[in-house]
């Protein structure tokens, strides 16, 4: 029997019990027969709206407090990273966790504002895999989500990440043969950004796409 259980745990105070278990029923060879334990669907609920509520509320955050963040919060962002969907399950991730004051300063060469991080998460990639770019994105997004969730502010770096990608792969002691896709920081923001996003309406097409759409 194969076993399924995930817990999304949210500073809102949400259980510290999975959030939901999936079982695939032995008997059902060619498929997915899933059923939810009745006495957490509630939980299911509460899972599903914190989610979607942390996706609307994720924005770049480059403002930080410099305080620390616990190691504890610190794993839940890397393990949303590590249970991102990857082509043909290959999975070819690893996350460096940088703390220390002394390595930031030489990392924020790439954006003097992540000198306030109370964190910054490194995302080494296996360039063995041909989707190894498409996987790295979806792992670095669902650590944006996390950090959200938790209360922090977050960056996607890439754009200046690559350019230095020799020079932070020696200072962190990443293989030759690895990719350095992005660096990712973390912290308690000052601010919450409130950038405007597109509508809906101005992005959404039903069965084909429409050009009278309505755009900005």
């Amino acid at each position: 029997m194969f076993v399924f259980a995930f817990a999304f745990i949210l500073k809102s105070g949400i259980s510290q019990q999975p959030v939901f278990v999936v079982r695939q029923h032995p008997q059902d060879a060619s498929g997915y027969n899933y059923c939810i334990q009745p006495d957490q669907a509630k939980f299911m609920e509460e899972f599903r709206m914190e989610a979607l509520e942390a996706i609307k509320k994720r924005r770049s955050v480059r403002e930080y407090t410099g305080e620390p963040i616990p190691r504890a919060d610190l794993e839940q962002i890397v393990d949303a990273g590590r249970l991102a969907a990857s082509g043909s399950n290959l999975q070819p991730w690893e996350f460096i966790v940088v703390t220390k004051r002394t390595m930031i300063e030489k990392l924020k060469v790439a954006a003097v504002w992540m000198e306030n991080a109370g964190a910054i998460i490194a995302l080494v990639m296996d360039p063995a895999s041909r989707w190894w770019v498409e996987d790295g994105a979806a792992a670095v997004e669902n650590m944006l989500i996390a950090s959200t969730a938790l209360g922090y502010g977050s960056c996607w770096l890439e754009g200046y990440t690559l350019p230095r990608e020799e020079e932070f792969k020696e200072l962190l002691g990443i293989p030759k043969e690895k990719r350095l896709l992005t660096l990712v920081p973390i912290g308690v923001p000052v601010g919450w950004p409130s950038r405007d996003k597109k509508s809906l309406e101005e992005v959404l097409h039903w069965e084909k796409y429409d050009p009278t759409t309505k755009k900005r």
